[in-house]
């Protein structure tokens, strides 16, 4: 015989524990998932999304940002010349917009593109290029997976296929 259990998680104007409980009718799935051509839709369109999107990058880039004992102006010229404000809002939208986004340094440092950069022999940045996030390919070989190195779990490459 089974007994019943009165410990009060009943709520009768609610309908909650009852045969009127919502959450009974309630079922997690997957929502739909946009297509890139569906989220550039949403940018094109100039509408809301647009404007949701944009917010938060037009905000973060309006005032732009100054450098303590940088009299001269020398790397705020650089960032200038780089085009450094607008790639910046740009990859923070297609963030918000694709869901990813990465801004590739072109580091002149004398070695090829695909090695880590020489900190010690860094001549120039060459230039900024944004890539969103159906550009990039992420494989598993490409995470650090020994567990004694500083950087395990990171990525050590991103594929770019522009």
């Amino acid at each position: 015989m089974r007994k019943a259990k009165n410990d009060g998680w009943i709520n009768t104007i609610t309908g909650m524990g009852t045969s009127r409980d919502k959450k009974q009718y309630s079922q997690i799935t997957l929502s739909n998932i946009l297509s890139q051509m569906e989220l550039s839709n949403i940018w094109i369109s100039e509408g809301l999304g647009k404007k949701i999107i944009s917010c938060v990058a037009d905000d973060m880039t309006r005032e732009w940002i100054t450098i303590d004992n940088d009299e001269e102006s020398i790397i705020l010229d650089k960032l200038d010349e780089l085009d450094t404000e607008m790639k910046m809002n740009i990859a923070v939208k297609w963030a918000r917009l694709f869901g990813g986004a990465l801004i590739f340094v072109g580091v002149n440092d004398g070695n090829e593109i695909i090695k880590p950069i020489n900190i010690n022999n860094v001549k120039s940045i060459d230039f900024l290029k944004v890539y969103d996030r159906y550009e990039v390919q992420i494989n598993e070989s490409d995470f650090d997976i020994d567990p004694n190195s500083s950087t395990f779990g990171q990525m050590l490459y991103y594929t770019i296929i522009p």
